[in-house]
């Protein structure tokens, strides 16, 4: 009988290559006979999705009565955010449920660190995710922002903002090395998002099998 599914979440700051990272642990998965999936919050496709990506874009903001940004615009924003991650966690349930790996890029941790950043109150955000299905292993993908920002174009308000960037990239690591505080019975791994996109791969497969070496030892055969 093979080990059971793995949940694996890929965080970090915006262009660190977590979706790319997810997509290459999925694969690795598969060819070890082994059915898994990536997914990726916020889903862009969905309503809520596409009223988050309006918002990143500027295009929509609460205002107040006088037409203005409402000062609770970055909760509505944290808000919309969390929805989105609930209808993914229902689908990594089911997943999970049929055997099936999950690597998702970005969970919790980001409503956490972007939600800090805005302003919202941490307990606030940690009892609203909760409810989310749960990651056996959390891998930060650590790269300088200021490195992302000389290698790839910038398009939302959030990854524009170099500042922003390096105070996500701080609270991260500090959520990484002892501020784990919602859930907490799975593992934290940071790798180096630095080099190579085969030799971040390697690293975050060294983190997975840290965790889960049964994968490889009760592969399922092709």
């Amino acid at each position: 009988m093979s080990s059971p599914p793995v949940f694996v979440v890929l965080e970090g700051v915006d262009r660190c290559g977590k979706s790319r990272q997810a997509e290459r642990l999925v694969s690795r998965l598969v060819s070890l006979g082994r059915p898994a999936r990536e997914v990726s919050t916020p889903d862009y496709a969905s309503p809520v999705g596409e009223l988050i990506a309006q918002h990143l874009a500027g295009d929509v903001y609460l205002a107040d009565a006088s037409g203005s940004t409402s000062s609770y615009d970055p909760l509505a924003f944290e808000c919309m955010q969390i929805v989105d991650k609930y209808a993914t966690s229902a689908q990594i349930r089911q997943m999970l449920d049929a055997g099936m790996s999950v690597a998702s890029a970005r969970w919790w941790q980001s409503a956490l660190v972007y939600g800090q950043d805005d302003g919202i109150d941490a307990d606030l955000i940690r009892d609203a995710v909760r409810g989310l299905v749960q990651p056996d292993l959390s891998v930060l993908l650590d790269v300088d922002p200021a490195t992302i920002a000389k290698r790839c174009d910038r398009h939302d308000r959030y990854e524009r903002d170099l500042a922003k960037q390096e105070r996500l990239a701080a609270r991260y690591r500090k959520l990484w090395r002892g501020e784990k505080c919602v859930v907490l019975s799975h593992d934290w791994s940071i790798v180096s998002g630095d080099g190579t996109e085969d030799e971040v791969a390697d690293r975050v497969w060294q983190a997975v099998l840290a965790r889960r070496p049964d994968i490889v030892d009760q592969a399922v055969k092709i």
